[in-house]
């Protein structure tokens, strides 16, 4: 049993525990958020916990949509209510130009297969690339390894703060039912080296 954090809203919730990893995925692949809208609510009232019946206060489910601008929109759910889940793909991107798949949770993923070309067009074939095993723990060993290096790391404290923006952002969207902006930005790690923007298309994220 996951504990307390599933129960109290100061613990965050399901989208603070577990969406903060998607949050922060397709923001480091889609770049920055400019504006999010969502829903959140609880869908278990009571859970046992230890031997004893809590009553739920936090959120166990939510979804957000995000947008990132240029018609490059996210959609993300997270929660602690789902029996099952399929893991051969967790994270699709579909654009003009190709598509892409990963397995496995964002915080623990798995093989990446990646399709090049419009499939409506000519046919094609899918791409499967098996990734060397990570774990979540492993972005500090990651960033040991850039500050023994010199070496300047992908990830950014800019990044983290727009995050948690977004979440606080999606959270006042939960509750009042409208779009709320986002203020705060960061570089985006999937610019291109030459500081110009990248090619980006009408994606889907589902």
């Amino acid at each position: 049993m996951a504990g307390k954090r599933l129960v109290l809203p100061e613990r965050g919730g399901s989208l603070f525990d577990i969406g903060v990893y998607l949050v922060s995925l397709f923001t480091g692949l889609l770049g920055p958020a400019q504006n999010v809208m969502a829903m959140a609510g609880t869908a278990m009232e009571q859970r046992l916990i230890n031997g004893e019946a809590i009553v739920v206060e936090a959120d166990d489910t939510t979804a957000l949509i995000l947008d990132h601008g240029n018609a490059v929109y996210s959609v993300i759910q997270s929660g602690f209510v789902y029996a099952a889940l399929r893991q051969e793909w967790t994270v699709q991107i579909t654009g003009t130009e190709g598509a892409m798949t990963m397995s496995g949770p964002a915080w623990e993923p798995g093989e990446v297969s990646i399709y090049r070309g419009d499939q409506v067009k000519a046919p094609g074939q899918w791409e499967t690339f098996e990734q060397e095993p990570y774990v979540w723990q492993s972005g500090a060993t990651y960033i040991a390894e850039c500050l023994a290096k010199g070496e300047k790391p992908v990830l950014s404290g800019e990044h983290a703060v727009h995050v948690l923006d977004v979440m606080q952002a999606a959270l006042r969207s939960a509750r009042t039912g409208q779009r709320v902006q986002i203020a705060s930005t960061f570089p985006s790690p999937m610019r291109k080296q030459d500081g110009g923007k990248p090619e980006r298309t009408r994606d889907q994220i589902a």
